[in-house]
């Protein structure tokens, strides 16, 4: 939420400096871009014209992370949503240690361990009802 949050600042403080950069150029007889802001197009192109792939992979990736969240949300417990919470980030860091090739230190292989540990303890053991 924080960073979607910050994101947004930053999106829309953009847009402002855009706006207010497009003001100071026209007030100076500069030649500019022209650029109709209403549509979001500029002279025979689209608001899409630079996107890619690359462009749109954060974006989705950002969609269906809320969706599996929602998911996790409805369907699980709060025990559950903290496990994958902690599996997320031991994912996350050994993911992290192949990608710079380094190996992994001592403190983290004691938190996989006891992170796999109480896992198993906690999944294998019949709820006393």
């Amino acid at each position: 939420m924080e960073v979607s949050s910050f994101s947004a600042i930053f999106l829309l403080l953009s847009i402002f400096f855009d706006q207010i950069k497009k003001k100071t150029k026209k007030a100076g007889n500069i030649e500019s871009e022209d650029t109709d802001v209403s549509t979001c197009t500029s002279t025979g192109s689209t608001f899409f014209k630079y996107w890619s792939f690359s462009t749109m992979y954060p974006i989705l990736l950002k969609a269906f992370g809320g969706v599996l969240t929602a998911l996790v949300h409805k369907h699980a417990g709060s025990v559950a949503k903290g496990f994958a919470l902690i599996c997320g980030l031991v994912l996350s860091g050994i993911i992290q240690t192949i990608i710079d090739n380094e190996s992994l230190s001592v403190d983290q292989i004691i938190g996989i361990f006891l992170m796999n540990l109480s896992s198993w303890l906690h999944f294998s053991t019949p709820k006393l009802v």
